[in-house]
């Protein structure tokens, strides 16, 4: 039931939430490059819904 745009940034954190889960559940290291890898990966997606986040409905301006 989700739009098409929002079904491809949650496909887009999907290697994000592995990595931390694997971080977590699977007691995994992680290296500065898989970390690095991690936050460019949020930081695109905060960047490209950054509009979208704003103009949220029931958001108090």
């Amino acid at each position: 039931m989700a739009t098409a745009s929002h079904a491809a940034i949650i496909l887009t954190l999907e290697p994000v939430w592995t990595a931390i889960l694997g971080v977590f559940w699977l007691d995994e290291r992680m290296g500065a490059l898989q970390l690095a890898g991690c936050t460019l990966i949020f930081l695109a997606l905060l960047i490209n819904r950054w509009r979208w986040l704003l103009q949220r409905p029931g958001r108090d301006r």
